[in-house]
């Protein structure tokens, strides 16, 4: 298995109205060798010509542009029989002065993470910790993991995290 870049940049634009309302727009340039755009600068310089076209067409101001170049997996690993992503694990994410800023739902978890007859899971299950170190610690220390929209370090998991349906209520 390796993560290899995708063919292709990601360019999407957001507009809002008059009354706050936001709507995008995105194109695709490619980034085949020899093809296309081989680095974020010159997709920059094409997207900021377009973000000036797509400008003169609105009457909605835009706001944001974001470029973005996907890496994908060459050799996924089969999922597993009972592997099913209605299923989500649900981990709610709180910084230092807000909780519940963020939440993750992470598809088809394992069911030995669940706590035995419940939909409920305990944060001292060893993926479960594992899981929760990276969200609010990173690599390294905290302040190189996840931080929320406007920047604050994720530093805790609220309880309860469980396992969701999207076909019914957790069982606790």
């Amino acid at each position: 298995m390796a993560w290899v870049p995708s063919d292709t940049w990601n360019v999407g634009f957001t507009f809002v109205d008059n009354n706050g309302n936001m709507a995008g727009v995105g194109v695709y340039y490619s980034a085949e060798e020899g093809l296309g755009f081989s680095n974020i600068e010159a997709v920059r310089t094409a997207a900021e010509s377009l973000a000036s076209d797509l400008q003169a067409i609105s009457n909605a101001s835009l706001v944001k542009m974001t470029i973005s170049r996907s890496v994908i997996n060459d050799a996924p690993q089969a999922a597993a029989p009972e592997s099913e992503v209605e299923r989500k694990l649900v981990m709610s994410l709180s910084t230092a002065k807000h909780p519940n800023v963020s939440r993750v739902e992470v598809p088809s978890p394992v069911f030995t993470i669940e706590i035995p007859g419940t939909d409920m899971v305990h944060r001292d299950e060893p993926l479960v910790a594992a899981l929760i170190n990276e969200l609010t610690a990173g690599l390294l220390l905290p302040g190189n993991g996840p931080v929320t929209y406007y920047g604050a370090d994720i530093i805790k998991v609220e309880d309860p995290i469980y396992v969701a349906h999207r076909r019914r209520k957790p069982s606790k």
